[in-house]
């Protein structure tokens, strides 16, 4: 894509059945925009950044999963402890959002994460 052309985004990006698929639209310090596909099912192992940042989800559906302490409240939140973290004191260690189709979430730097689609779906992250 050059500068001169407009395309759909979910255009740009097709899906793998293997493994997620991603394309990098933007990586110029501090500026990082990624667009991501991912088949019903496949994931995005957990990670975090170091900078605030948001999904945008394209189509589809994902499940956006913080971990440890997430301290997001939110009425679409669904809380959970998972079974490896059960014997915690703290019930704060797992967080689940579902963001869907034409939905932003934004999130804080450092906030350990995973994406899991619920359904075939493209989404795209900025870094802000």
């Amino acid at each position: 894509m050059t500068e001169k052309e407009s395309q759909k985004l979910c255009d740009i990006i097709e899906y793998n059945p293997q493994h997620f698929n991603k394309v990098t639209l933007i990586d110029n310090i501090p500026h990082f925009a990624v667009l991501f596909a991912l088949k019903k099912g496949q994931s995005l192992p957990k990670h975090s950044s170091d900078v605030n940042a948001f999904v945008y989800v394209l189509e589809g559906e994902i499940e956006f999963v913080m971990y440890k302490n997430a301290d997001v409240c939110c009425d679409s939140c669904i809380c959970t402890v998972s079974s490896s973290m059960s014997n915690s004191s703290d019930s704060k260690e797992l967080k689940i959002v579902p963001v869907k189709k034409e939905e932003i979430f934004i999130f804080e730097k450092n906030i350990e994460h995973s994406v899991i689609a619920k359904k075939d779906t493209k989404f795209l992250v900025v870094r802000v």
